[in-house]
């Protein structure tokens, strides 16, 4: 059996950042629970397959690599550097075909090697600013 730390960072390298969906179905709950979802999204793994599928839309490269992660008892904390290329529209937005480079901070509680509550923060405000700078 994989340990929590192992599972999270494949859900990152493997779900997220390679599109394979079928993944988060190993290792979400059906009602995991994101304290911080984004806006228009709906909870539990649902949602979170919809949301990642329009983020793939918008930025088709989109990857996080795992700078840190790192557990204690059933909770894992990840930093991540999130990026990718403007090329879909973010947020209604016209695609603006920049690249973004963001931190992204998460601690994710597991039980029984399935993820059931996460809890992360992205810097929004600095993605907004790369995606509409005009350099």
């Amino acid at each position: 059996m994989m340990e929590n730390t192992e599972i999270v960072r494949e859900i990152y390298s493997e779900g997220f950042s390679g599109g394979r969906f079928e993944i988060l179905d190993l290792y979400l709950k059906e009602d995991y629970v994101n304290h911080n979802l984004p806006p228009n999204a709906t909870s539990g793994l649902g949602g979170l397959k919809e949301t990642m599928r329009r983020l793939r839309v918008a930025f088709p490269d989109l990857t996080y690599k795992v700078e840190d992660a790192f557990g204690e008892k059933d909770r894992v904390a990840v930093r991540a550097t999130m990026s990718g290329t403007d090329v879909g529209g973010f947020g209604g937005r016209k695609p603006s075909g920049k690249y973004f480079e963001v931190t992204s901070l998460a601690i994710v509680r597991l039980e029984n090697g399935k993820v059931v509550e996460r809890w992360g923060l992205h810097d929004i405000e600095l993605m907004a600013a790369q995606l509409e700078s005009q350099t």
